[in-house]
């Protein structure tokens, strides 16, 4: 098959079987480095795992905390902006605190 096709593109030359081998010291080597590429895939893949665990905790952390807020606004609304004040405050105290 690989003859007609070097024949059909107009290469005389022929692949042996011979060709297509590779030493064994070659071989060994290329088997390392697909087991170790394989090693790192799966380190980045649990890797992966874990940081899509610590986005889903924040995620639904940050579901408790909206609730929270919108159950606490229907019961006071002035407490949000309390709230709203106090978080900003403590944002220009951590900007100076970091400056100095």
């Amino acid at each position: 098959m690989v003859n007609y096709y070097t024949k059909f593109l107009g290469m005389q030359d022929t692949i042996s079987q011979d060709d297509l081998l590779i030493d064994s010291e070659a071989k060994s080597k290329l088997e390392m480095e697909l087991e170790k590429e394989k090693r790192t895939r799966t380190i980045l893949e649990e890797r992966l795992l874990a940081q899509e665990n610590q986005l889903k905790n924040i995620h639904d952390k940050f579901d408790e905390i909206n609730l929270f807020m919108n159950r606490l606004a229907e019961k006071d609304p002035s407490l949000i902006k309390l709230l709203a004040e106090k978080a900003k405050e403590h944002n220009i105290n951590a900007k100076k605190s970091k400056i100095s």
